[in-house]
C-alpha cells in the first residue's frame, strides 16, 4: 500500500508551478483592484468629511438662528412692554386732560384762557417798564437836585451875602422843595397803583394827596394792609423833606342822616391816617388830623372815580 504522503506530493509539484507571467498579471489585478477599492475609500472618507463639515455648519448656523431668535424674542417682549407702558401714560395724560376740561366747565376754552394770561403778562411787563422809566426820571430828577445843592456856597460873610448870592428866596424855595415832592410823589404813586388818588397842587404852596376811601380803609375805619403799606411808602418818602406841615382830613358818607355820626367817623379816620404816617416815621407835632363829615365839596371833576365820601385828604404846606 503506497502512503498517502507520496500520491499527494505530485499534486503539490503541480499546484505550485505557477507560470511567473501569469503571477505577475494576478499581482497586477490584485494592485489594481487595491488601489481601486483604496480610492474609493478615501472619496467615501472625504464625502463622510463634507457631509460631518456640512452638517457642522449647518449645526453652527441652526445654534446662530436659534440665538437671533431668542434675541428677538427678547427684544420684542421688552417692546411690547415699553408698547404697553407708553399706552398706560398715554390714557393717563387723556383722563388727564379729560378732567381738566370738565374743570374748566361748559363755557371753559383753555386757548382763551391761555391768551388772556398773555394778555395779562404783557400788561404786567408794560407797567414794569413804565416804573422803570420813572425810577430812572426819579434818580435823575434827584441827581439834578443834589447838584444844585452842591453848587450854593456853604458860609457866607452877612445875611446881606447869603441873600445876594441864593438863587432863590425862602418862598421860592418851599415852592421849588414842594415841585421835587408832588414830583417824587407821583412817580411813588404810580409805582404803587394805579388808580384810586388823585395829586394836586391848589395853589404854589399847597400840596393834597386824596386817597380813596377803597383804597385806604378796609371796614369803617380801620386802615387795611393795602393802605399800611401805601401809607408807609408815603411817610418813608414825606420824611426826607423836613419843615413840612401836614392837615389829614377825613370824609365820611351821610351814615343814617346823622352829622354828628359822620364827624365822629371822618375824624377817626383822619386821626387813623396820621397815626399811620407818624409810626411810619412823620414828625408827629407837624400833623393835624381833621374831619369833615359828609359835608364839604366832593363833586371836583379830579375826584370822579374815586371813593369820595370815604375819602382822606393829605394837605402838606411849608412851615411858616
Amino acid at each position: 500500500m503506497i502512503p498517502r504522503t507520496l500520491l499527494l506530493l505530485p499534486l503539490l509539484i503541480l499546484t505550485a508551478c505557477v507560470p511567473k507571467a501569469q503571477y505577475d498579471s494576478l499581482a497586477t489585478e490584485r494592485n489594481y483592484y487595491r488601489n481601486l477599492s483604496t480610492q474609493t475609500d478615501s472619496t467615501t472618507s472625504a464625502r463622510l468629511g463634507t457631509v460631518n463639515d456640512s452638517l457642522q455648519q449647518g449645526r453652527t448656523v441652526q445654534q446662530r438662528q436659534l440665538r437671533q431668535i431668542e434675541d428677538l424674542t427678547a427684544t420684542n417682549r421688552s417692546l411690547n412692554d415699553r408698547i404697553t407702558d407708553l399706552t398706560a401714560r398715554y390714557e393717563s395724560i387723556l383722563d388727564q386732560n379729560r378732567a381738566l376740561v370738565e374743570n374748566l366747565g361748559s363755557d371753559g376754552n383753555p386757548r382763551q384762557e391761555m391768551l388772556d394770561r398773555e394778555a395779562e403778562l404783557d400788561r404786567r411787563e408794560a407797567i414794569l417798564d413804565r416804573r422803570d422809566q420813572q425810577l430812572r426820571a426819579r434818580e435823575e430828577s434827584l441827581t439834578s437836585l443834589d447838584r444844585m445843592r452842591n453848587d450854593q456856597p456853604t458860609a457866607y460873610d452877612s445875611p446881606a451875602d447869603a441873600r445876594g448870592v441864593s438863587p432863590v428866596d425862602p418862598e421860592s424855595a418851599s415852592q421849588l422843595q414842594l415841585d421835587n415832592l408832588q414830583e417824587e410823589m407821583r412817580q411813588l404813586l404810580l409805582a404803587l397803583t394805579d388808580s384810586g388818588y388823585v395829586l394836586r397842587r391848589p395853589d404854589a404852596n399847597t400840596l393834597e394827596v386824596i386817597l380813596g376811601g377803597e383804597l385806604t380803609f378796609e371796614d369803617a375805619n380801620v386802615v387795611s394792609l393795602e393802605g399800611q403799606r401805601i401809607l408807609r411808602r408815603l411817610g418813608g418818602t414825606l420824611r426826607n423833606y423836613p419843615g413840612l406841615r401836614y392837615t389829614v382830613v377825613g370824609h365820611a358818607e351821610s351814615i343814617e342822616g346823622d352829622p354828628l355820626l359822620a364827624y365822629q367817623t371822618s375824624t377817626a379816620r383822619g386821626v387813623r391816617v396820621a397815626l399811620q404816617l407818624a409810626q411810619f416815621g412823620i414828625d408827629p407835632g407837624a400833623i393835624v388830623a381833621a374831619g369833615q363829615g359828609f359835608y364839604g365839596p366832593d363833586d371836583t371833576p379830579e375826584l370822579s372815580g374815586l371813593d369820595r365820601e370815604r375819602r382822606t385828604e393829605i394837605i402838606i404846606r411849608p412851615a411858616e
